[in-house]
């Protein structure tokens, strides 16, 4: 028999598996699920359901052994007489009227055989798995990532390492990227690891450029609407699914148990009783893993893995501008020079939803006739794109947050300390000090962390933002 090729999943090599499928066999019916050296396969993942993990390996076994009997009927009988009935090889060698040195060259191959037939189950369920839990995922709305590779090394290691948090969330303004980033982190794990099940739940409502921007009108959701939908999507269409949020949340703590599985959860602003969807995330939790994506930082979460996705570089930015020029057929724009698109990047920062938008306007307009736009916030796509990304910020801050907000625009880009900001805002340090503080939970404001100076800045495209839009909806607020 032919070993088959392994599955990237699956890093042992074949002698390794020989040693699994002779651990496995070793406590075989006796009714523990300790240790198995079975129990990540994908292919006891299928046959778990309702059963324990030491009935699914069970199953496993005799499935496997099945295949190996039509291959060799006497390789599957040693071993069954040797590992489910617990005979010693003299009884064995009796049985089968054969010497007991030929027992234990054959339980040798009929391991090694076993081993192989297993390894291509395991193989076909990898497959299937992987196709399944990514058909819990969006189809993704971008084709390749630019300047993502170290946040997903970080963030892989953050979720998978021994004693990693349980709640993790990727934090940023709107159109950083969060989304495409815990999609393409995802897609990385579950091609990568054979440790985690994989579920998906989105907390948006519509928006993207492709089919508008909703800045006021995305309802937001419950967490009863969360246990539901991920209950949804864990059980399908079977008739053991829960159909109440109580029944729900024992069901998925039960299998969120019994499996490890990392669950996304994204646009976490739009959860409308978020204080008490934590609670029960970390109920679920231990050995499950919740991935979140949120405009709002949860900075008083003290058991919560904080990942601020910072804007892209110059160069990162430059090289999403061309890109996308080139895709969209703008050969204008894909050629210029990086000294000719670096006013994209003083305009807009490295915002990738707002990089998209400056390229898809040159279709119609010149780039300086864009970059003037934004700067003076005129225009359909540019007011559109303010509200998507402010509004909803801009109409739940008080009045000193607005003070101080408006006033970040005297800080120069590289930041300025408590001391420059109270100076400039004519507030007091304490006032200052709580507007900030709740900016950055909004992640409007940056935080630089040069010990013992802190110097808080604004992001470019925040800049833009309140250069005249802020203004606009100061004097005539949105509708």
């Amino acid at each position: 028999m032919t070993r088959p090729q392994m599955p990237k999943q699956a890093s042992a090599s074949p002698t390794q598996w020989d040693t699994l499928i002779k651990q496995a066999l070793d406590v075989w019916t006796l009714g523990t699920d300790d240790a198995n050296s079975l129990a990540a396969l994908a292919v006891v993942r299928q046959r778990m359901s309702s059963r324990s993990l030491n009935a699914a390996v069970s199953q496993l076994i005799e499935d496997a052994l099945l295949r190996l009997e039509e291959y060799s009927a006497q390789s599957a009988e040693i071993l069954r007489l040797r590992f489910r009935d617990k005979k010693p090889v003299r009884v064995v060698a009796n049985k089968l009227s054969l010497a007991e040195s030929s027992i234990y060259r054959l339980q040798r191959e009929a391991l090694q055989a076993l081993a192989e037939i297993v390894m291509e189950m395991e193989s076909a369920a990898r497959t299937k798995l992987i196709a399944d839990f990514e058909s819990r995922l969006e189809s993704p709305t971008y084709f390749d990532l630019i300047g993502v590779d170290a946040h997903l090394s970080q963030l892989e290691e953050a979720l998978t390492s021994d004693g990693s948090p349980q709640i993790l969330v990727i934090e940023g303004i709107g159109g950083a990227g969060k989304t495409a980033l815990a999609d393409a982190l995802m897609r990385r794990l579950i091609r990568g690891t054979s440790a985690y099940a994989f579920a998906w739940v989105t907390a948006r409502q519509g928006g993207g450029l492709g089919v508008g921007f909703l800045p006021q009108s995305a309802q937001e959701i419950s967490t009863d609407d969360i246990l539901l939908n991920l209950v949804d999507q864990l059980w399908g269409d079977t008739p053991a699914k829960p159909a109440s949020p109580g029944d729900a949340l024992h069901a998925l703590e039960y299998r969120l148990k019994v499996t490890p599985h990392i669950v996304a959860i994204d646009n976490l602003e739009t959860v409308a009783d978020v204080e008490q969807l934590l609670p029960i995330l970390r109920r679920l939790a231990k050995p499950s893993k919740f991935l979140l994506t949120s405009r709002k930082s949860f900075y008083d979460e003290t058991d919560v893995y904080h990942y601020p996705l910072p804007p892209l570089s110059l160069e990162d930015a430059i090289r999403l501008v061309r890109r996308e020029a080139e895709k969209e057929n703008l050969t204008e724009i894909s050629q210029l020079s990086a000294a000719e698109l670096a006013p994209i990047f003083e305009v807009v920062g490295g915002n990738p939803l707002a990089l998209l938008l400056i390229v898809g306007q040159c279709h119609f307009r010149p780039l300086a006739t864009v970059l003037s736009d934004f700067w003076e916030a005129r225009g359909y796509r540019t007011e559109q794109l303010y509200a998507y990304v402010y509004w909803k910020i801009w109409e739940n801050l008080d009045d000193l947050g607005r003070k101080a907000l408006m006033a970040m625009q005297l800080v120069p880009p590289g930041g300025e300390d408590q001391d420059y900001i109270v100076a400039v805002t004519g507030l007091k340090d304490e006032d200052v000090m709580n507007a900030i503080a709740k900016l950055m939970i909004l992640n409007l404001v940056s935080c630089q962390r040069d010990k013992p100076v802190y110097r808080y800045s604004i992001h470019s495209l925040t800049r833009s933002f309140l250069h005249q839009q802020a203004l606009k909806w100061l004097s005539e607020p949105l509708h």
